[in-house]
């Protein structure tokens, strides 16, 4: 993710990623997460398993991505303690759910609304 950000920074001045775990993300949440970075630094969208399904930024913050334990119930919370002892500016947008087992999927029923 780092590096995504990185090289596509290079050319835009907005860049938002989303999972492709998460059925309930829609264009106007990813449009309010662009929306959302015209007064922040970094836009994250959480997931209820404490991870996040969409992060977004107008400059690289490498450290975002530096001493997560990845896949567990940590990462949301660790990421915003990085970004507070950085100082940044961050917006939290819609918590959604991801699909990380069959239960999850099994969740949302069919079909999706």
């Amino acid at each position: 993710m780092a590096n995504a950000f990185n090289e596509l920074l290079k050319d835009h001045t907005k860049v938002v990623i989303i999972g492709s775990d998460c059925p309930k993300i829609s264009p106007p949440i990813i449009l309010s997460a662009y929306d959302a970075l015209e007064t922040s630094d970094v836009v994250i969208g959480p997931t209820f398993d404490g991870g996040y399904y969409l992060l977004g930024m107008k400059s690289p913050q490498p450290f975002l991505f530096e001493n997560i334990v990845w896949s567990s119930e940590s990462v949301y919370e660790k990421t915003i303690s990085n970004m507070d002892k950085k100082g940044l500016n961050y917006a939290v947008i819609k918590k959604l759910s991801d699909v990380d087992f069959k239960k999850d999927w099994d969740d949302y029923g069919w079909p999706l609304e």
